[in-house]
């Protein structure tokens, strides 16, 4: 699948296929720079679409809160360790 939606605690895997809401799985995502970051994590919820309506745009899969990491921990975490300027009020 491919996930969108990434934060860090979570993310969604686009998918025709899923596991169901509190699900345990482990997950390989490839970050930009090509590093593995394996980690488990729990399904919150699950919608399932025919294969045939993936292709034509509608968004099937899971969202997935994550529990812990295998590895690749800091290089994940370094993708949101930019500094969001504050605005003035």
């Amino acid at each position: 699948g491919f996930t969108d939606d990434l934060s860090e605690h979570g993310f969604f895997i686009r998918s025709p296929q899923v596991e169901g809401p509190m699900s345990c799985i482990q997950v390989e995502l490839e970050i930009p720079g090509g590093e593995k970051v394996v980690l488990k994590g729990q399904v919150r919820w699950a919608k399932r679409i025919p294969l045939q309506m993936v292709r034509g745009g509608k968004k099937g899969g899971m969202g997935v809160h994550i529990e812990g990491f295998i590895s690749g921990e800091e290089s994940f975490r370094s993708l949101f360790a930019e500094e969001i300027p504050k605005a003035t009020v």
